[in-house]
This record gives structure tokens, C-alpha cells and sequence, in this order.
């Protein structure tokens, strides 16, 4: 009952995607909703709706492996495509916020975008964690060198969790 179920969830979630997105391949806002939505011109900026689409909605769901690999690899090229990494790191709104990076690490690894993914594991080592003691910052500024939001677990543990995958 529970298999049929969760089976029914995902042909429904990706039923609405796929009415939701656009068909033109090149466009490259997914919103994170079916009902209307204004597009955004850019994933950072004056559209909260874009910059949380960016940083939580389209990581998970490369994650939870529920896209075919053509609809999970338009997803990748969308945030690179509308701004929302810088060396890999997420863009939020106007600094770099690498909560769920790990996500979207997943995403990548399991896509076999090996380059993609060694520019955001070693991003978020260069820049997201603090000089000297590796602190992983909840969010940082952009460009990258100062803290805006204090040390967050999901962040400390993005190195950790990249360096684990490559073990695979």
C-alpha cells in the first residue's frame, strides 16, 4: 500500500513538472509550483521565489533521483544558466548559502557531472568554509570572504559528505 502510493506520488510530481515546465529546452525556469508564477529574470536578486528555487527546491529534487536523467540534467544546466552558483557554491538572493549543497553534490555524482561536481566540492572548500579552521558558515558573502549567517551543521558537513562520494 505504501509502495503504490509513494509510486503515485511520483508519476503526479512528475506530471507536474513536465506540464509546468516550459517545452523549449533552452528555458530554464522550473518553478516550484503549478500554479502560475511570474518568471523571474535571474535566479538571485529581488525574487525570493527564484533565489529559495534555486538554493532548496531544485537541489532536492536532483537528490531525491526522481527526475530522468534528460529532466535532471535541464535542472543543473538551469542554474548555471541563470545564475545561481558561483564556483559552484549557491547563489541566494545576494551571497552564497551552501545548506543543501550536498543535494545537489548527489545530483551531480549520480548525472556522472564529475567536473561540475569537483567545482562545487572544491568551491564551497576554497571559499565557503573560513580560512585557517574550516568552519562551514550557513551563508557567506558574495563575492566570497565574510560570514553573514553563523557555522550551520548541513553546511560543515558538505566536505565530508563530497569526500564520501568520490570514495564510490
Amino acid at each position: 500500500m505504501v509502495r503504490k502510493a509513494c509510486t503515485g506520488l511520483a508519476q503526479d510530481t512528475l506530471r507536474a513538472i513536465q506540464r509546468t515546465w516550459p517545452a523549449d529546452p533552452a528555458d530554464w525556469w522550473l518553478p516550484p509550483q503549478v500554479e502560475p508564477l511570474k518568471r523571474p529574470a535571474r535566479l538571485t536578486g529581488d525574487s525570493d521565489v527564484a533565489s529559495s528555487t534555486n538554493y532548496r527546491y531544485w537541489p532536492e529534487l536532483l537528490s531525491s533521483g526522481l527526475l530522468p536523467q534528460d529532466m535532471a540534467n535541464r535542472v543543473v544546466e538551469a542554474r548555471l544558466r541563470a545564475g545561481g552558483q558561483f564556483c559552484g557554491m549557491t547563489r541566494f538572493a545576494g551571497h552564497l548559502d551552501d545548506w543543501p549543497l550536498a543535494e545537489y553534490l548527489y545530483g551531480l555524482w549520480s548525472l556522472g557531472r564529475k567536473s561540475d561536481f569537483l567545482l562545487s566540492l572544491y568551491g564551497h572548500v576554497a571559499y565557503h568554509q573560513a580560512e585557517g579552521h574550516l568552519t562551514a558558515y550557513e551563508q557567506v558573502s558574495f563575492p566570497p570572504g565574510k560570514k553573514v549567517a553563523d557555522y550551520c551543521l548541513p553546511c560543515q558537513l558538505v566536505a565530508a559528505r563530497g569526500a564520501r562520494m568520490l570514495q564510490q
